[in-house]
């Protein structure tokens, strides 16, 4: 069993509308039996608090010793009976070799003395006067000694740093909020992903804060320039595929449980053109996906020469119609930039971040603004939910023998794909290029990459999302 260690700050202060509120620590579930999910099966663990967790160690070790030592003195009992039933005519060095392992009160003093003794033994006990099994039965005894004596140093060190886990804690239920959902057109479901909302940006953080992450290890992800590509009209793909387990989740159980994910994204320049009967064409051109009949509302694309700048650089979602069936594992989609004549302040090749240069009287130290144009992301993605070597759609997981509880969440969370779920919930944030503090409009296009954040990061964002819900 391992014990995991909660840090529990102490209450503080804040402020709400100039009226002082106290913010209390939400309870938690200290002292409790779960399970902790690790990479070689469940492991029984308990939660304690930090601060007593040094408390515990020492008292462990304390253990540790007294276990040795009560394992000393029985081993030494051992002997002596073994000896008086099988060796009642033993030579005389060998009694004197009892004797000295018999009065050692620990194995310190133990191989002190037998090795005092094979010392004797080998320089005086020539021509016979120490038989060789006499010698032999010494080293046993030494040897007894040492491992009772080292083992309980390696026990006292060891075990305790392993009961470890980490420094976390079950959930406790009265810490869950969880709001009323009255209907998914109501509000409510709009406050819900309200509240996801934090835990996506937090995940944006670590993903970015961290180089050596573990769900950067776990993410293949792969760019291939396509035939066709030019300076004008770069064309490129995005491979991307992870599996997450049970253990990633945090789930105690089912253990088994994985979410096994891959996609592809391609630039798509023909599914921008202009629609004269939605949008004026000699200003914008509009994005029409999977080349479907245009309608309204339309996400369109300035011409270039448009002087003004966009200040409200996005990512809009398009999905295919057949998405809303819920028994296939494969679904598609579209990403669609609203980048277009946003302000930049360094240049980019990237086919989303596309630059040109830019000179104004206001806004003459960006330098650069992304040209119009910008090609739509054609997607696809397979999401397979699987328990044991059994693999399912977000349908199917209502025949499984998940948990009711679980297969809910699992249907809210992947009914629609992981990516398009992640950028809906970071909004702007999603696209690494933004600049500056809070939301300014401007774009840092040289650091970015096509869609970098959402399409390379998606499954590096999923593992720290649900972290951090």
């Amino acid at each position: 069993m391992g014990v995991h260690t909660s840090s529990l700050p102490a209450p503080h202060q804040t402020k709400t509308g100039g009226v002082p509120a106290i913010a209390i620590n939400p309870p938690s579930s200290l002292g409790t039996l779960f399970t902790l999910p690790t990479k070689a099966g469940g492991v029984p663990a308990i939660s304690i608090k930090s601060s007593n967790f040094p408390i515990l160690i020492a008292a462990y070790s304390i253990l540790i010793q007294i276990i040795f030592a009560s394992l000393w003195q029985f081993l030494a009992n051992l002997v002596l009976l073994f000896h008086a039933l099988r060796d009642a005519d033993a030579g005389r060095a060998r009694y004197v070799a009892l004797v000295a392992f018999w009065n050692s009160s620990n194995p310190w003093t133990a191989i002190t003395t037998m090795g005092a003794f094979l010392c004797q033994a080998t320089i005086n006990g020539g021509n016979g006067r120490v038989s060789r099994p006499e010698k032999f039965h010494g080293i046993i005894l030494f040897l007894l000694s040492v491992i009772i004596a080292f083992g309980g140093i390696a026990a006292s060190i060891f075990i305790p740093n392993a009961m470890s886990l980490g420094p976390a804690a079950p959930v406790h239920p009265k810490s869950v909020f969880l709001p009323e959902l009255e209907d998914i057109a109501s509000s409510s479901s709009i406050r819900i992903d309200r509240l996801n909302a934090p835990a996506i940006l937090r995940a944006l953080g670590s993903t970015e804060a961290f180089k050596d992450v573990t769900a950067r290890k776990n993410v293949d992800t792969v760019k291939t320039t396509l035939p066709g590509s030019n300076a004008t009209h770069p064309r490129q793909r995005y491979d991307y595929r992870y599996t997450i387990t049970a253990r990633e989740f945090g789930l105690q159980a089912p253990l088994e449980f994985s979410h096994k994910v891959q996609g592809s994204c391609i630039t798509e320049y023909n599914w921008l053109r202009p629609v004269p009967d939605i949008a004026d064409p000699a200003r914008f051109n509009g994005y029409v996906p999977f080349d479907l009949d245009p309608v309204e509302p339309i996400l369109l694309d300035p011409t270039d020469n448009m002087t003004a700048l966009w200040t409200q650089p996005s990512m809009g979602i398009e999905y295919h119609p057949s998405d809303e069936d819920l028994t296939i594992t494969n679904r598609s989609f579209a990403l669609i930039p609203q980048l277009a004549h946003a302000g930049s302040i360094t240049a980019s090749t990237d086919p989303w971040y596309l630059t040109e240069p830019f000179n104004s009287e206001t806004e003459g130290f960006l330098g650069y603004r992304v040209k119009s144009g910008r090609p739509a992301m054609s997607c696809w993605e397979e999401s397979l939910l699987c328990l044991h070597k059994t693999c399912t759609s977000v349908d199917g997981i209502k025949k499984t023998p998940l948990p009711k509880g679980l297969r809910i969440i699992v249907m809210g969370k992947f009914s629609i794909p992981v990516l398009t779920k992640i950028i809906l919930s970071a909004g702007p944030a999603a696209l690494k290029s933004v600049a500056g503090i809070g939301w300014t409009g401007l774009l840092d296009c040289w650091s970015s990459q096509l869609i970098l954040t959402p399409v390379k990061y998606s499954a590096r964002l999923h593992f720290w999302a649900h972290k951090q819900e």
